[in-house]
């Protein structure tokens, strides 16, 4: 039995934003210029930090644009480690379409992948430990990034530690102040339901700020901003090593 079973579907599934103003949606067309070539977040238990969450952006030759996530969490007492959560997923867009996605997850020593690829149609085939489906478009990855998806509403989003379709609802809860950098920064507060319940952050500009949810032990789970906008990243450490990216994908 794990002691400390810290790592919710929620810590890695898809935020949205208010409906559609275009500052907000500057963040998926541009997100280079929103955050930086990468943004990165504490993962915080109970006021003690356990983690690190990080999503890497670049543009490959075609214009198109890759996206990877990673999360390393350790939780421990006096050096021992009582439970390990390492994620890493890549993905590739173009022109706002989701083309492929694979993801790999090592939960306390639970392996799991998942892989989303166009097929000869054109459509988007899901592949995870539970089965085969399609994605109709637009598709997102359960990552924190990307606030299309509102605009989008209701689209197919992929659980990508599982490989399922996530289902859930939104409730717009008001202004809030997170920390953020080192500071706080001013946000909107929102509620998320149905496959999990959380609460997330976003700034104006369509930055995700932060998140916090129940683990399955009942603890406080934090994702706290380090660096969310290009003119922090100055100031941060060396990212630690994290996990390896997933295998090659099947022809």
């Amino acid at each position: 039995m794990r002691p400390i079973p810290i790592l919710l579907a929620a810590a890695l599934l898809l935020p949205a934003l208010p409906a559609a103003a275009e500052p907000q949606l500057a963040a998926a067309r541009d997100p280079l210029g929103t955050y930086g070539d990468r943004a990165v977040y504490q993962v915080v238990r109970e006021g003690t930090p356990i983690g690190r969450h990080v999503v890497h952006f670049s543009r490959v030759e075609d214009g198109g644009l890759r996206v990877k996530a990673e999360t390393d969490i350790d939780v421990g007492v006096f050096g021992l480690t009582l439970y390990r959560f390492q994620y890493v997923s890549n993905a590739l867009w173009r022109d706002g379409q989701l083309i492929e996605m694979m993801s790999r997850t090592d939960d306390d020593g639970d392996l799991r992948q998942v892989e989303a690829r166009r097929d000869s149609d054109g459509q988007l085939e899901v592949r995870g430990p539970n089965g085969v489906w399609r994605a109709g478009d637009p598709a997102y990855p359960t990552n924190h990034w990307n606030p299309q998806v509102v605009a989008d509403s209701p689209p197919a989003l992929i659980n990508t530690l599982n490989g399922k379709r996530a289902e859930i609802t939104l409730t717009r809860l008001g202004e809030a102040s997170v920390p953020c950098g080192g500071t706080t920064c001013p946000a909107e507060a929102w509620r998320y339901e149905g496959d999990f319940a959380a609460k997330v952050f976003y700034d104006r500009a369509g930055r995700w700020l932060g998140m916090s949810f129940s683990a399955r032990d009942g603890s406080r789970i934090d994702y706290v901003c380090q660096s969310c906008r290009p003119d922090s990243l100055a100031t941060l450490p060396p990212d630690p090593p994290l996990p390896p990216e997933p295998p090659e994908a099947r022809p």
